[in-house]
């Protein structure tokens, strides 16, 4: 076969094998120490693969050489070979552990290999050896708030943010993980660094100003409020805070001029709605407070309080059906209330339903027994409606004694002690009933019914 290659063909292949046997023999020569500074010299000129080559033969004089395992690394992952390059880096680490830089790109590898676990753990070493190290912090908060481990991110990211608060888009995640946890005090003092530098950078503005209305520091949170609303409208939320430091400050027309921004329509997803309704509630504007009682109770319709107070706003309203509707509701779920019943019963007044009315307010007593000074009025004015349904019914034994419980309370009440001389001389006590309106007149000097009734008392004798 060879007779037909000419020979100045073979020629060249023997001058070529030659060649490459010659350049082995000089790599084979060369100390680890040249191999590596020859790779890095291949690889500057993008000669990946005889920069593999010199680098194995350096790995072969010196395995325990770590910085030969990292540019092995380098090289690979030069070539795409992402795989091979993190072999390279964990035996570098495992040959020589204070390598940062190694550690960082070996964590790099994890990460882009989603084996986040692996990754912290490097990231976390490295901060340990160096706390001031910004890359290893950035990406180890990432990673804490990419797997929702809010309180860690904190720790890592507290130190960054305070070397570094113009990276914006870290410092608004930190911030956004304090409030999510509720951290306000490190929230505003956070916040407020950044704000010593960029006066006007709307996530801090933002921050701040919810952290203080949060802290009760009702003053400084609405100047900053009302700064940011300056630059662009507030949304349902902090309008909601905004009010809310009104409100502490006893300012209910200011608070309720801002609460009226959460009634505008697609405004109000996801608040609550209890700060707005009371304040409408106290303002006594009854439909407004009802709306917002009603978006509470959709929005947690086991929310007893919720349909306690919106069924008040609807009485006050005078929609009495509705305000009996929320009630049962309430009662339902609260069936032990004295206020619920109590204000079951003053509905079922107003909607002229006596036995209804009756029913309830005899519930009231049953439940107040035994904490009568704990519900005065409520136990007061049931006696009082018992009373007079049960003169109207003509029970004038039941009626004598509720009406005696009343006078408990009010022992100055001259109707309802004339009522009580009327049921004693319908039960025939006629001693009593004397002695009840001579009662009234101690009180009531010239009443014109205890006058009427001892005259017709004497009359009997």
């Amino acid at each position: 076969m060879t007779a037909w290659i000419p020979r100045s063909v073979l020629l060249l292949g023997l001058l070529g094998t030659m060649a490459t046997a010659a350049l082995g023999r000089q790599s084979v020569d060369m100390s680890p120490e040249q191999l590596k500074a020859k790779a890095r010299g291949q690889m500057a000129q993008g000669e990946l693969d005889p920069a593999i080559r010199s680098l194995t033969l350096a790995r072969d004089a010196a395995p325990t050489d770590a910085a030969v395992y990292a540019l092995l690394a380098a090289a690979y992952s030069q070539q795409g070979a992402e795989p091979m390059a993190l072999l390279q880096l964990e035996k570098a680490i495992e040959l020589d552990s204070t390598q940062t830089d190694v550690r960082l790109q070996l964590a790099g590898l994890y990460a882009k290999s989603r084996r986040w676990q692996d990754a912290g753990r490097q990231y976390q070493q490295v901060l340990r050896r160096d706390p001031a190290n910004d890359l290893a912090a950035q990406e180890l908060g990432r990673l804490y708030l990419k797997a929702k481990q809010t309180e860690p991110a904190i720790k890592v990211l507290r130190p960054y943010i305070e070397r570094h608060p113009e990276n914006e888009a870290l410092a608004t995640e930190y911030l956004s993980a304090l409030e999510s946890s509720g951290h306000w005090f490190d929230l505003a003092a956070a916040a407020d660094r950044i704000l010593a530098a960029r006066a006007d950078w709307v996530p801090a503005l933002r921050a701040a100003a919810r952290a203080k209305a949060r802290l009760g520091q009702h003053e400084q949170a609405l100047a900053q409020f009302l700064r940011l609303n300056g630059i662009e409208p507030l949304g349902a939320t902090d309008a909601v805070l905004v009010g809310s430091c009104y409100a502490a400050q006893r300012d209910d027309a200011q608070a309720v001029a801002w609460f009226e921004r959460t009634l505008q329509p697609g405004a109000g997803a996801g608040l609550d709605w209890a700060e707005p309704a009371a304040a409408f509630m106290r303002m006594k504007r009854w439909e407004e407070a009802a709306r917002c009682y009603e978006r509470k109770a959709a929005q947690d319709s086991t929310s007893a309080s919720a349909w306690l107070n919106y069924a008040l706003c609807k009485q006050q309203m005078k929609d009495y059906e509705a305000s009996r509707t929320a009630l049962r509701r309430f009662v339902a779920r609260k069936p032990e209330s004295v206020q619920g019943r109590y204000s079951l019963a003053t509905t079922y007044v107003l909607m002229d339903s006596t036995r209804a009315a009756r029913r309830e307010y005899s519930e009231v007593l049953r439940l107040a027994a035994d904490r009568e000074a704990e519900f005065r009025d409520e136990t007061l004015q049931s006696y009082r409606y018992l009373s007079v349904a049960h003169l109207l019914d003509k029970n004038w034994g039941p009626a004598v004694q509720a009406l005696d419980a009343v006078l408990r309370y009010e022992p100055n009440d001259v109707e309802m002690r004339l009522y009580r001389a009327q049921a004693l001389f319908a039960l025939n006590r006629k001693t009593e009933a004397r002695d009840e309106f001579q009662s009234v007149l101690r009180r009531q000097p010239g009443n014109p019914q205890a006058k009427k009734g001892l005259d017709l008392l004497a009359q009997y004798n």
